[in-house]
């Protein structure tokens, strides 16, 4: 109950129903006192949970117990990156440090998911730089990058099989964070050098390629595995095609139809 009384006000700080607003009400709002306490409270609730498993069990199933325990990780993993994140104000460090542990914390809570059940067939949607599985310097911006799908790949091997998105042109929302200053506007066109580009240049307005098809005698199987850069929200940033199983091609994209309103 003192833990629980310890943790609930700060967590009413970080509430809010804008996106991405808890990590800037935990920068901006908690104290480095509060920030450390939060943490300490949280991990000794994962420590009581874990220790304490017998007898939770006899107050509640197996099944509550183990998404009261996870939830209690997926916070503790959350206020590890948010602490990471507001070194973003101190120009002393890389805007993006943090960045990694978000990427494991994304992956461990996704084991937990399908170890609770291992027989499902899990569809994860995500951007490009979190699917592609090879890590390495992305950009000046993101520096050295691990991405989830790089842990998804060597843990679970060919049964993780990732697609990546490409696409020709269209609508997008600009600020689209932010109600008041959304707009709409056009996308820039494919360009030289993006795998946008080339997979545009087929000349078929949407498709599906199966890259892992290419077979070693086909002239595109050298490209697989050449640098070229992909399209990723409003920025650019380098893969080869082979750390991907396949990709999806969009001739023409438009805004997602809930903002329409």
């Amino acid at each position: 109950k003192k833990k629980k009384k310890a943790i609930l006000p700060l967590l009413k700080i970080l509430k809010s129903d804008i996106p991405r607003q808890a990590r800037n009400r935990y920068i901006d709002s908690l104290s480095l006192e509060q920030k450390y306490m939060f943490e300490l409270q949280v991990n000794l609730v994962i420590e009581r949970l874990t220790n304490e498993k017998e007898s939770y069990l006899k107050k509640s199933n197996l099944q509550e117990y183990e998404f009261a325990r996870q939830s209690s990780i997926a916070l503790f993993q959350a206020l590890n990156y948010y602490f990471n994140a507001a070194n973003w104000r101190n120009t002393d460090y890389n805007k993006t440090v943090g960045v990694n542990g978000r990427e494991i914390a994304m992956f461990q809570n996704f084991t937990w998911v399908h170890k609770n059940d291992s027989s499902a067939k899990i569809i994860i949607i995500n951007h490009n730089v979190h699917s592609k599985t090879k890590s390495g310097y992305l950009t000046d911006f993101w520096k050295f990058f691990t991405p989830f799908g790089a842990f998804v790949k060597q843990y679970y091997g060919d049964l993780y099989y990732n697609i990546g998105s490409a696409y020709g042109h269209g609508k997008y929302w600009e600020n689209w964070t932010k109600n008041e200053k959304r707009i709409i506007k056009d996308t820039e066109i494919a360009e030289e050098g993006e795998i946008d580009y080339v997979l545009k240049s087929i000349g078929i307005p949407n498709f599906f390629i199966n890259f892992k098809s290419i077979t070693p005698d086909r002239p595109a199987y050298k490209w697989l595995s050449m640098p070229i850069n992909t399209r990723e929200s409003d920025d650019s940033m380098p893969i080869t095609p082979n750390e991907f199983d396949g990709y999806i091609f969009y001739d023409q994209i438009s805004i997602p139809t809930e903002y329409l309103k």
